[in-house]
Formats: structure tokens, sequence, C-alpha cells
């Protein structure tokens, strides 16, 4: 496994280009240094290991929209092998798998992939430990083995992973390019006015608080989530939505129900907030005490296999938290 050197740095020196402005200055360097993580560049820039022609230290922050033209001076930490990811021992439910693809259906508390290489508590861990250390990932991403794509440590639900190259290249391209379709379950915040709806709010990374990510119409990354109402819970103020993101933003269906006003029940990072003057508090504060996370559950997902070219669906049933809490709200 690599980790970066607490002493030893390679010096860059780059312009920014018309194609790279706008985005924030940790999100153009992971993409310029695809070896090294998001967060390992944000530390390196609050430890001014960053200079930028022009500005002074104290308005270089990762958050920093840059500009074209602006020109850089980047130290970034060097590798040194220290040992092998950590293997996990954590037996995951299988909800599909073959030579080419694995699928599992991922409980709450779990990260898709570690931040450190010896914590085993990932998916990620989870796949060292079933297929060995040779699994597929991108160019220099050490941290994620076979991850495809991510589900927020709370989120339950399917996730699938690659066991070969290929099919790790090609549902990254279907990913990549909107060709897998994701559903999702929700447990929210008051009843929508319509059945249907859809939230287009651009979204970016909240300077104040790195882990969350804020609404920004002007300078936010494209974000589109389709929404229906399954069933109303008026008596207690709540719901249960379906969510299809077209979108693959961080945090996505959590901020755009945020932004509709209908927030995921028990979302600590977003405010938690709880039914007020309403019929019957005693059903909703029953029904809210079972749930220690967000009520998030990613119930589908439907792509092509990589390999043989048929039509995927995997479906994860609703995990004993959300099932018991609905139980109750459809006792009203």
């Amino acid at each position: 496994m690599r980790t970066p050197s607490q002493s030893q740095s390679e010096h860059h020196e780059f312009t920014v280009n018309k194609d790279e402005a706008g985005r924030r200055l940790d999100a153009l360097l992971a993409r310029r240094f695809s070896t090294h993580s998001r967060n390992i560049l944000a530390k390196a820039i609050r430890d001014g290991k960053v200079a930028i022609v022009g500005l002074t230290a104290s308005k270089i922050k990762p958050s920093l929209k840059v500009e074209a033209g602006m020109a850089l001076s980047v130290n970034v930490p060097v590798f040194e092998e220290t040992g092998a990811m950590a293997a996990s021992d954590i037996d995951l439910p299988i909800l599909f798998e073959d030579e080419h693809l694995v699928a599992f259906d991922k409980p709450a508390g779990l990260p898709t992939h570690a931040q450190r290489p010896d914590d085993p508590n990932s998916v990620a861990s989870v796949m060292v430990a079933k297929y060995g250390r040779d699994l597929p990932r991108a160019p220099g991403d050490e941290l994620r083995p076979g991850i495809i794509h991510r589900l927020d440590a709370d989120t339950t639900g399917v996730i699938v992973c690659a066991r070969t190259q290929p099919a790790f290249d090609n549902l990254k391209a279907q990913f990549r390019e909107r060709g897998v379709h994701k559903t999702y379950l929700a447990i929210v915040l008051g009843v929508p006015h319509e059945r249907t709806f859809s939230v287009t709010a651009p979204l970016e990374r909240d300077p104040q608080r790195p882990q969350a990510v804020r609404v920004n119409k002007t300078a936010g990354r494209p974000a589109h989530t389709d929404f229906e109402v399954i069933e109303s819970f008026e008596d207690a103020g709540m719901s249960l939505s379906q969510a299809k993101p077209l979108t693959g933003r961080t945090h996505q269906i959590r901020m755009h129900l945020l932004h509709a006003g209908h927030p995921v029940i028990a979302d600590k990072l977003y405010g938690a907030r709880t039914p007020v003057a309403v019929k019957k508090p005693d059903i909703a504060a029953a029904a809210i005490a079972k749930l220690s996370r967000h009520a998030l559950h990613a119930t589908s997902l439907e792509f092509t296999h990589p390999v043989t070219g048929a039509p995927m669906r995997l479906e994860s049933p609703l995990p004993a938290d959300m099932a018991v809490a609905l139980a109750i709200l459809r006792k009203l």
C-alpha cells in the first residue's frame, strides 16, 4: 500500500486552462494528480504546499474557485510503500456474483472505501478479503480496489463492484454516460404537494462544512433527481418518496430533498428535523426512534452486464430499521 510521505514532496508548476476554470482548487488538483486523493491534496493546500501568483497564502484554500491563467506552484507528497491495504472480515450479503463483477447489499455504517490503508471497515476492504489484492482500480487509486460507484456510509442497499479490469472500465463508462438507472427510497419530512416532481439544483462542496454539499445555482455542478411520492403519512408529518438520480453528485438525493423542503428523516448532517404541529406526534416520534441514521436506501440498480451484454436489475430489500419505521407509520 502506498501512503503519502510526511517529509518528501515533488514540485510542480502549471497554469490553469480555460476548461479547468471555475473548479475548486482541491478538485482541480485531484484531476491533475490522480494518484493522490482529494483529501490528501486538500491537506497539502491547508499546509501551505500550494502557491498561486498574485494571491496571499490566507486566500489559498481548498474551496477557492480557480480562474483561467492562474499560475500555480504545487508541492505534492511522494508516496511510500507501507504494506498492502487491510482486508476485512465483514461478511456482506451478496446480491449477484460472477467472475466479472459482484453486487453487495451494503448495511448502514459501512463506508464504500477507507480513508486509510490500515482501516478494514469498508466495501473496498471486503473486496480485498474476498478476491485478493490484484483488483482493478483507477491508476494510482489504491484505496478503491474494484469500486465503481459509492454509497454514503449510512445509506444502505445495492452497490456493484468489478472483479476484472474490462468490467471495471465498462461499468465506469456506463455510470459516466448515464447508462445506469438507480432507484432509492427515502422517508422524508412532510408530504410534497405534487406526487411527482424533479429537482435540478446545481451542487458544490460547502466551503464552511467540507463534509457537506450545498446548492449553488451559478457555480455548482449540474444535478438532476426525479422524485415520486409512494406513501403519505400526513398525520405524522412524513412520507415515503422514491428518488431516481440522473446524475451522481455527492449527497445529491439528500440535498435535493432538503432543497425541496422535505429533508430525509434522521439526517444529522443536514438538520435531522422532526415533524411539528402534527395530529399524531407520538406515532411520528415512535417511527423516528427506530432510525439511528438517515432513512435512505438504494433499492435497485439497472445496467448492462459489462461482458455478456445482458440487461441486469439488482434489488435490495428494505432494511429492518426503515421497514419497522414504516410499519409504525402505516398504523395511522
